[in-house]
Order: structure tokens, then C-alpha cells, then sequence
């Protein structure tokens, strides 16, 4: 489930049926510490990890101030580029929602013109018949006439 969780998340959002903030509430809900730690095994910078590591230890941390505002900067930077990810993302989906949308009513409109012609051939193929055997009841009638007189 965690995979077709987020996908849904992320449609819900792209949809504008789920805010950003109850979308990160309820990952925040469902990740801990360590598990963020072993997905982003060797993507974040030392001082990052050392600091997310002290915290999941539940360990007395021995940080600079220094060391703090370095993992902060860090970190702030990390949050800013994924919400211009998330909203590259956002603005992707949007998009193939109304190219779809558009796609679906061009569908639709085509398939009422088919039905349309569909029901109109019909309609020519029982008049054809009809008169197929209007002509097919005169030809023997013609026929039967033919025979009489040349009985006579």
C-alpha cells in the first residue's frame, strides 16, 4: 500500500481534492525518523544525517550552534526544491487533466456523431429492404401475369 498511498495522494492533490498540508500531515503520519533516514541513505549531507541519527537515538545531542545553523540552511534548502518539485508535479497533472478532459469530450462528441450515422444507415438499410420487396412482389406479379396470358 505505501506506493498506491502516495500515488493517490498525489492525485488527490494534483485534483485539488487534498491540501498540501494534509498531504504532508498524513506522510508525516505514516514515516518515522528512521525510515526517511534509510530512504535517503547517502543523498544528505553528513552534518543532516548525523543530526537526524541523534535524534532517532534519542540521544543527548552536542551540536554547535555553528554545526545547527548549518543543518538548518541545509535542510530549508532540501524542503524549498521539493516543493518546486511537488509543484512542477502539481502543474503536470493539472495539465494532462485537461488535455485529457479536452480528449474526452472530442470522444464523446464522436461517438454521439457515430450513433447518429449509425441510426440513419439503418434506417436506409429497411427502407432498401422494403423496397426490395415491394419490387420482388411486383416482379412476380408481372410474372404471374406473363404466365396467364401466355396460358390463354
Amino acid at each position: 500500500g505505501g506506493k498506491m498511498e502516495t500515488g493517490l495522494l498525489a492525485a488527490q492533490l494534483a485534483a485539488g481534492k487534498l491540501g498540501l498540508r494534509e498531504a504532508m500531515r498524513h506522510v508525516n503520519d505514516k514515516m518515522t525518523v528512521d525510515d526517511a533516514l534509510r530512504r535517503l541513505d547517502g543523498k544528505l549531507p553528513e552534518e543532516v544525517t548525523s543530526l537526524l541519527k541523534t535524534q532517532s537515538s534519542k540521544t543527548a545531542p552536542t551540536f554547535t550552534e555553528e554545526s545547527m545553523a548549518k543543518a538548518r540552511k541545509i535542510l530549508n534548502k532540501m524542503v524549498e526544491d521539493s516543493y518546486a518539485e511537488l509543484d512542477n508535479v502539481i502543474v503536470e497533472c493539472v495539465a494532462l487533466k485537461n488535455a485529457n478532459g479536452a480528449t474526452y469530450g472530442q470522444v464523446v462528441t464522436d461517438l454521439a456523431r457515430l450513433g447518429s450515422e449509425i441510426a440513419i444507415a439503418e434506417k436506409d438499410i429497411g427502407e432498401s429492404y422494403n423496397c426490395i420487396q415491394q419490387q420482388d412482389r411486383e416482379y412476380k406479379a408481372v410474372e404471374t401475369t406473363l404466365r396467364n396470358e401466355g396460358a390463354e
